[in-house]
């Protein structure tokens, strides 16, 4: 049972992979991170979401994709203060916690069209 665990696991790691580098690819391509390093930064975002109670596979997606949308380092790096604070509450579970993420990245954009959140991330990982 734990080796099929590990299997699903890997396979959700590299669709994440292929998912930002195919769907995201300006975002990616300018924290210029090799495929290892894409793969490392997927695997300690996964994990740090599920620290957050974010667990089913696609409230993990909306977290990895903020990635692209917010900069690798986007739960920690105090650019994205709702963001952080909303990762924290004790208060919500982990799809109630992506819900709002998500609410907040479409209204920002809505209101900001012509901010950051539109063009390419230039942050590094590491």
């Amino acid at each position: 049972m734990r080796v099929l665990a590990k299997h699903m696991e890997n396979r959700f790691i590299q669709s994440m992979v292929e998912h930002l580098r195919t769907d995201f690819a300006a975002q990616i391509s300018t924290l210029g991170l090799t495929a290892e390093s894409l793969r490392h930064l997927v695997c300690d975002h996964i994990n740090t979401a599920r620290k957050h109670g974010i667990r089913n596979r696609g409230d993990l997606t909306k977290y990895i994709e903020c990635i692209a949308y917010l900069g690798p380092q986007f739960d920690i790096d105090g650019k994205h203060p709702f963001v952080q604070a909303t990762l924290l509450r004790g208060d919500l579970v982990g799809d109630e916690k992506m819900d709002r993420i998500s609410e907040y990245l479409i209204f920002a954009v809505e209101e900001h069209e012509d901010s950051d959140l539109d063009e390419p991330v230039s942050y590094r990982y590491g």
